[in-house]
């Protein structure tokens, strides 16, 4: 639990400077496409991976 929090609190600190300095490196929308282009790919990857806990057999 306790390396959860850790990473947890780095990317709460690290998030907000790094997309700060992708905006002014590389323009005020390229932070919001890489965000939604991180959340889209967490996203297939936790649907292929995630284990169906429901059984067929009723």
């Amino acid at each position: 639990m306790a390396i959860y929090r850790t990473v947890g609190d780095a990317g709460w600190i690290i998030g907000p400077i790094t997309l700060g300095w992708l905006k002014d490196v590389r323009g005020i929308n390229f932070p919001f496409f890489l965000s939604a282009a991180l959340l889209f790919v967490a996203t297939i990857c936790f649907a292929s991976l995630a284990k169906e806990t429901v059984s067929r057999n009723r």
